[in-house]
């Protein structure tokens, strides 16, 4: 049960990582129309925010993701002890 709910979180994780990844792919390849009008210093410092926080984002999930497989080993080993 345990194992279950952690595969949905890193799941779920996976999705944000991706939707963060395909944002910065948007910006960085000119965004959309309604960028257009915005002249390029604010456009700079639209993208660097994002940029920022992406990064934030993608650090978050990484732990997330190592806390994740730390759990995930210490349910295995009392498995592992259970069947022993």
């Amino acid at each position: 049960m345990k194992f279950s709910a952690v595969q949905q979180h890193q799941q779920q994780t996976e999705m944000e990582l991706i939707n963060t990844q395909m944002l910065l792919g948007s910006v960085g390849n000119g965004g959309s129309d309604e960028d257009d009008d915005i002249d390029d210093t604010e456009y700079q410092q639209k993208l660097g925010r994002i940029r920022r926080d992406a990064d934030l984002s993608k650090r978050k999930l990484e732990q997330q993701h190592a806390e994740d497989v730390e759990r995930l080993e210490t349910v295995r080993r009392q498995l592992e002890r259970k069947v022993i």
